[in-house]
């Protein structure tokens, strides 16, 4: 997995977060900015597929992957997900009130507009992506965890995406996984 898909990931994830947002503004808008309501659907919709297919793809043994040994030392499961997701991204966005007069209701747009970039910057930047309800609808669990991989010298800590479930039971698991970066994507337990 080259840098350039790692990325992108990482934005089409965010993204595709948004897509109960979109749903929402899509409604809300109310046949006023019809076609900027389709296209931003269209987009969300085309970043959750992204997702699923790299997911899908980079958890499966192939050329494109370089799957590795890794001993899970600790790990602990991320949880309160999806009320982060709530309080982040849907609130702000119901509170705007879209409906008002033509001038309001351009800067509810434009401030919507700001703050989904902003929000979306610091997503990336600080690789939260795993903050997805697709994660919850695909059953993708994720895991903070500091790993040991096989013919490395030291441990380190890592985010873990697996559709397998990690336990923390003070033994170290063993799987075979995709890394990059501080990034691992569970293909297999051993």
């Amino acid at each position: 997995m080259s840098e350039i898909y790692i990325n992108l990931f990482k934005i089409t994830s965010y993204i595709s977060s948004l897509f109960l947002t979109s749903i929402y503004v899509f409604f809300r808008l109310n046949g006023t900015h019809h076609s900027i309501s389709i296209i931003q659907l269209v987009v969300v919709v085309i970043s959750s597929l992204y997702v699923v297919f790299y997911l899908r793809v980079a958890s499966k043994n192939g050329k494109l992957n370089n799957i590795e040994d890794v001993e899970i030392i600790e790990v602990k499961q991320e949880k309160f997900i999806t009320s982060n997701y709530l309080f982040s991204n849907i609130l702000p966005v119901i509170a705007l009130d879209f409906s008002a007069t033509p001038d309001t209701s351009k800067y509810a747009r434009l401030l919507c507009l700001a703050f989904i970039i902003v929000l979306g910057f610091i997503y990336v930047r600080n690789d939260l992506f795993y903050i997805n309800p697709l994660y919850d609808f695909l059953q993708i669990n994720t895991y903070t965890a500091k790993i040991y991989v096989k013919n490395k010298t030291a441990t380190k800590e890592a985010m873990i995406i697996s559709k397998h479930k990690l336990y923390n039971s003070g033994k170290h698991q063993y799987v075979k996984a995709i890394i990059k970066n501080n990034i691992v994507i569970v293909n297999s337990i051993k």
